[in-house]
Parts: C-alpha cells; structure tokens; sequence
C-alpha cells in the first residue's frame, strides 16, 4: 500500500494551467477549499476512489466484495473515478481488480478525460504501457479524445505531450498519425510531436521515431521548430531539417524563403536572433542575400542581427534598392546605430 502522492494533486490536469493557490477553486466547487486543500479532499468521500489512489489492492477488493453496495463508478469533485486514479498513478493490480469488476473504461471526467488519457498524462511511463493494455483489453479506445486548446487530441497526443516514449511507441500502431481522419488535413499529432521536440530532447526523441513512422509534415513546419541555433543538444529543426533533405523535399532556396517564419516564430518564442540566423547560413545554407531574408533582417530591427547577416555576406545595396529599405526602416523607431550601419553598407549619405 502507498501513501498518496504528495502533493496529492500531482495528476490533476488543471494545475498545469492554473494557480492553485487560485481563489476561483473555491468560487467555482463551493467546497470552502482553495489550493493544495481543495485537491487533497476532492476525492476524499468516495472509500473506493480513496483505497484505489493508496494502491489499497486489498481495501480495493474488500469493497469489491462487500455485501455492501459499491457505485463501482462513483466519481469525485473533478468527475475522476477510482479506476481513473489507479490509471493515472500506474498501480496495475487496482486497475486490473476495477476493470475485472465491470468498471466503465471510457467513463470521462469533468474534461473529458478517460482512465485511457489519465494513463497517457500522468502515469510513469515506465508502467504506463501496462496500464494502457490493460485499458485497451478492457475496452477503452486508443482512439478516445479530450479537449487540449479546443483540439481533439487523442490518447497518443497526450503521450507525446508527457514526453512518454514507451506509450508512443505502443500507441502509434493504433492511431492515425493524421486523426482524426474524417476531417481533411488533420494535423493534430504533428502539431503534439512539434511542440513536446520545442520543448525538451525527450520530445526530439519522439520526433523521431515519429517520423520514422510516417508522420505527415510539412517543409513549413520547419517554422514552428523555434530551437534552430542552440548547439547544446540535437534539436527538432535539426532533425526536421535532416528528413527533409534525405526525401529530397526542401531546397536552399526554400528554406531561405521560409527563414523569414522562421526567425519570426524565434524572435515570438523568445529566443535570439543572432544564433539562429547564424546557424542558418552556416549551418544550413541560407542566402544571406535572398530578398526575404534581407526583408527580415531590416523589419526584426535588431541592431546585432544587421550585423551578424553583413558580416555573413549580406550586400543590401544588391538585394533591395534606396526606396525599399526606406520603406520597411522608416517609422518603425530604428535606433541610430542601426540606421548608421545600414548606410555604412549602402553608401548612402549622413542625413
């Protein structure tokens, strides 16, 4: 038997998003709780959901058993069941007893989570695969969904979000990389895949060997891959670039006309500018001199980017005439060593 988690919350879906020492838990439950309390005592009613949360296989069993009746899906404040709980917390033995039992597989909570993606969102992963199979031999579906920012994902989509390799690999065989496919151009799991690689090399791991399995990209996605530049550790422009280059699908040409995106989503994520845009041109074999690249470089305004693009070969004066770098510099609160420097290149006369 194990204690519960501590915090006890570490397997709710809302605190991901949400402060818990937020005052709206205890506006929108009524319970008087707020915080870590609130979470601690949300399941706390339901005996059943409270020894399945312990890993209580023998408590569990008993109240299987009792003369008593047990609501075998009784759920607590957040809509979470008991075999939601074992499910999330990967304790085999408690799942196994609930689904021999009759317990509703796909029963969902307040979100629209399943036992099925509780497993695929907070379960470790060494025993999440178990936990999964044993769901699947009980009924639940691979190809259940939940809402994650309006988007159906599915079970495989929150497996790539925890950076779960071992349930990816066992889930990609049961679901379309292009689900939901009954819609056109469904993208949702390349989009999972992309933004778990942005943000840890577990991520890029699974990249990977999704895309060993024919996850369907595109040459544009490279856009959204905002660690072009960081040299520390293999990264998902890297390996994005990589399959690219092997299928014979991007050319230099291309991705100098998609460096634009590129140095944009780079400059939103909040990276710098100077390592990408250098890791492009050397690493990569963007035109410095193609238009819009020099387009770029002039609108992001960045004094130490300007410089970095001349002294990787940028002419301005061949790429873009007197009138259009006007146009793009004017208005735009420049700051005088950066107009300076693009009259220094241009040879243009001190105003």
């Amino acid at each position: 038997m194990e204690e519960t988690p501590n915090p006890p919350h570490a397997f709710s879906p809302r605190l991901r998003f949400v402060d818990s020492s937020d005052i709206f838990w205890d506006e929108w439950r009524g319970t008087g709780l707020t915080g870590t309390a609130y979470f601690a005592a949300r399941n706390d009613k339901v005996p059943l959901i409270v020894a399945a949360q312990k890993n209580d296989l023998q408590t569990v069993q008993h109240l299987l058993a009792s003369e008593e009746k047990i609501k075998l899906d009784e759920v607590g404040l957040e809509g979470e069941s008991a075999l939601h709980m074992a499910a999330a917390l990967g304790y085999l033995p408690v799942v196994e007893a609930l689904i021999v039992a009759g317990a509703n597989t796909s029963l969902q909570d307040i979100e629209g989570s399943t036992p099925l993606i509780h497993c695929a969102r907070f379960c470790p992963p060494e025993k999440s695969v178990d936990i999964a199979k044993a769901l699947i031999a009980g009924g639940a579906s691979p190809l259940e969904a939940a809402s994650y920012d309006l988007a159906p994902v599915p079970v495989l989509g929150y497996a790539i979000q925890s950076f779960n390799l071992p349930l990816t690999q066992y889930l990609t065989p049961l679901t379309p990389l292009d689900y939901p496919t009954d819609l056109p151009n469904n993208r949702y799991i390349v989009t999972e895949a992309l933004g778990a690689a942005s943000r840890s090399h577990n991520g890029v791991v699974i990249l990977k060997y999704l895309l060993e399995q024919g996850l369907p990209v595109q040459t544009t996605d490279l856009c959204r891959c905002t660690d072009v530049g960081l040299t520390d550790t293999e990264t998902s422009f890297e390996v994005l670039h990589r399959h690219f280059v092997q299928a014979q699908q991007i050319s230099t040409e291309e991705l100098s006309s998609l460096t634009p995106s590129i140095l944009h989503a780079t400059r939103g994520a909040g990276k710098q500018l100077v390592p990408a845009f250098r890791a492009l041109v050397e690493s990569y074999s963007v035109n410095p001199n193609h238009r819009d690249v020099a387009i770029a470089v002039l609108s992001l305004g960045q004094l130490d980017l300007l410089q970095t693009a001349i002294n990787s070969g940028l002419q301005l004066g061949t790429v873009l005439s007197v009138d259009e770098v006007r146009q793009i510099v004017n208005g735009r609160g420049r700051g005088k060593d950066f107009l300076q420097l693009i009259r220094d290149q241009m040879g243009l006369p001190q105003p």
